[in-house]
């Protein structure tokens, strides 16, 4: 595809374009007479406000990644107290599961005595 091929083709899709910012461009190629350093100056011009909107978005996204830094701290905060407050959960029924155990075993032995002194009653003498 030649130069006139390629330029043709855009000022085609300009053309076809419903945008009033994309039939102004069309203008623009069509305006006769503007020299090359014009030609570099308007596109020092166009370059200058991209610059512009990048920084624009530069900006946004830091805000952005700066929130969402606080959020994911936020969230490794809740996750370590929540950590904490189930281990301390665990603690506990453990320290209760072993004071039942204790308990248990108890109350085991004190039967098994009561079950001796039954079992070993005195035998009294009726004859």
């Amino acid at each position: 595809m030649n130069e006139e091929e390629k330029k043709s083709s855009l000022k085609d899709c300009l053309e076809e374009s419903n945008n009033p910012r994309m039939q102004n461009y069309v203008k623009i190629l069509d305006t006769p007479g503007i020299s090359t350093f014009e030609w570099i100056h308007r596109t020092q011009e166009e370059l200058m406000d991209g610059i512009v909107y990048l920084e624009k978005l530069k900006e946004m996204l830091s805000m952005n990644m700066r929130e969402l830094d606080a959020a994911r701290e936020e969230s490794i905060k809740r996750n370590e107290r929540n950590e904490k407050k189930k281990e301390e959960e665990v603690n506990e029924i453990r320290l209760n599961s072993e004071e039942i155990d204790v308990e248990l075993k108890g109350a085991t032995s004190k039967k098994k005595k009561i079950k001796k002194k039954k079992v070993v009653q005195p035998v009294t003498e009726e004859s």
